[in-house]
């Protein structure tokens, strides 16, 4: 709050000295030797794809699961989606079935996005002989040690909206990883009108939860466990993974009734919300290739994983509420 009211005062609301100190931190921060932060997510992600030189006819590797607005930028620029089966425990894509595909189908590139937290098969992935495009909003830092989710594509995009794992209030982050992806950036970048960029004001929220980040995510981590062990008590499953994951909310498998469950939670005022109701695969209308049967562990992450809340800013009493409904689901 201080950051952003002394940004204020100082009448530098839009574009200006706080958003390059926001984006020269965050590239450092991921390695990267560029970014650039904008108002939209999804001009974040054709950013992205611009720079990558993906275009008309162009197959881009993605997840039944990855965000919906990837179907607005994949139909807006005509790249050819190829579909790939996921892990059911992080809802990352399945490393042994992305390697066949990059091996047959020959895409230009891969969206990898760590939708619920938990990484995986970070170093296979590095490996693939292909760009990697990642989506980190929900799991930025994610990983063992080295590397971890955000660090390892050509490009890393970050949504920074509130439910996202840092966020500057809205917009969206994108950074370039070498030194040719940093020139392919900033010529994608050159027709942008300023107003396309984030205000100083939101860069100055992000600052400010950027250099907390190593404590909020320790602190994710720590209700995460706390989370974890009240499920174990009850019938349904975690899925928030190891210490190494950096869950944005706190997912679970549901072994019954998704309504009953929902219901509830509310009536103990807990909020529940599906995991990925906002996902390329719940929009029926898609792809034709985009199917229950086609992806079975993707259709059960689909109807059967719901998200509790987990914020680093919950309070004991909040945490001692959620923990007492998780284990005593119905």
């Amino acid at each position: 709050m201080n950051s952003v009211l002394t940004c204020m005062v100082s009448d530098q609301l839009g574009p200006g000295v706080r958003l390059d100190e926001f984006t020269s931190e965050l590239a450092r921060r991921l390695d990267g030797a560029s970014a650039i932060a904008v108002r939209e997510y999804e001009r974040a992600i054709t950013l992205a794809f611009d720079s990558l030189g993906l275009g008309s006819g162009d197959k881009l590797l993605i997840s039944p699961l990855a965000p919906a607005v990837y179907a607005d930028v994949l139909r807006a620029r005509k790249i050819e989606p190829v579909f790939c089966e996921v892990d059911q425990s992080t809802g990352m894509l399945d490393i042994d079935m992305a390697e066949r595909i990059v091996g047959d189908a020959s895409p230009k590139a891969v969206l990898l996005d760590c939708p619920l937290g938990a990484a995986d098969s970070l170093v296979r992935f590095k490996q693939l002989d292909i760009p990697i495009v990642e989506d980190a909003s929900h799991g930025l830092g994610a990983g063992e040690d080295s590397p971890t989710i955000g660090t390892i594509g050509r490009y890393t995009i970050l949504s920074l909206e509130p439910e996202a794992v840092f966020t500057t209030g809205g917009g969206a982050a994108l950074v370039a990883r070498g030194r040719a992806e940093r020139s392919a950036l900033k010529k994608a970048v050159e027709s942008l009108r300023p107003t396309a960029l984030l205000p100083d004001m939101n860069a100055a929220l992000g600052l400010a939860q950027m250099r907390s980040l190593e404590s909020y995510i320790a602190r994710r981590r720590e209700v995460a466990d706390l989370f974890r062990r009240s499920a174990m008590r009850g019938r349904h499953r975690s899925l928030a993974g190891s210490e190494s994951s950096v869950p944005f909310a706190f997912p679970v498998l549901l072994d019954g009734a998704a309504k009953d469950v929902i219901g509830y939670a509310r009536k103990k005022d807990v909020e529940v919300v599906w995991a990925f109701a906002e996902s390329v695969m719940a929009i029926a209308d898609s792809w034709g290739a985009c199917t229950a049967e086609a992806f079975p562990n993707a259709s059960a992450l689909l109807l059967r994983c719901v998200l509790f809340p987990l914020y680093p800013t919950l309070t004991k009493g909040d945490v001692e509420r959620i923990s007492r409904v998780l284990s005593t689901l119905p």
